[in-house]
């Protein structure tokens, strides 16, 4: 009896997996498919969120640089232009080679460039408001000078 094994060396493994692992998926499956769901529709209405707050701020922008730009023709160009228009209008009144319409024509298109240039500067300053509150910046310094947001 030389081979025979006398069980000293006996050796036992076990696993044990839990009976509550297999209720908890049920009685917790829908509550955790609910939160997933529910994560999935935030981020999905941050996304479209965030989208339409971009579309609304390059509208914005776009909005401020034509009325800059419209602006500053007025300035540099067509009032001047309409301003020297009037001053030929009232030297040609004044030694009578022209009537009294025409500088009033010319007087009536100055004052309406005028207006329209002061209409396209407060268009950009709403305009530049709008992208600095999409932005969330706050300044009390007056910027419809040109200066990109």
């Amino acid at each position: 009896m030389p081979n025979r094994d006398n069980g000293s060396d006996f050796i036992s493994a076990g696993v044990s997996i839990p009976l509550t692992f297999f209720w908890n998926d049920t009685k917790y499956g829908s509550q955790v498919r609910a939160a997933k769901s529910n994560a999935k529709a935030l981020e999905y209405a941050f996304k479209s969120e965030l989208e339409k707050t971009s579309r609304e701020l390059s509208r914005q922008h776009i909005r401020w640089r034509r009325n800059f730009q419209k602006a500053k023709t007025y300035e540099e160009a067509l009032i001047p232009s309409a301003r020297q228009t009037l001053d030929s209008a009232l030297a040609a009144y004044g030694v009578g080679k022209t009537d009294f319409t025409d500088v009033y024509l010319a007087e009536l298109e100055l004052l309406n460039f005028e207006r329209h240039a002061v209409k396209a500067r407060a268009n950009a300053a709403k305009a530049q408001i709008e992208t600095n509150a999409l932005q969330g910046v706050y300044s009390q310094k007056n910027q419809v000078n040109g200066d990109e947001t």
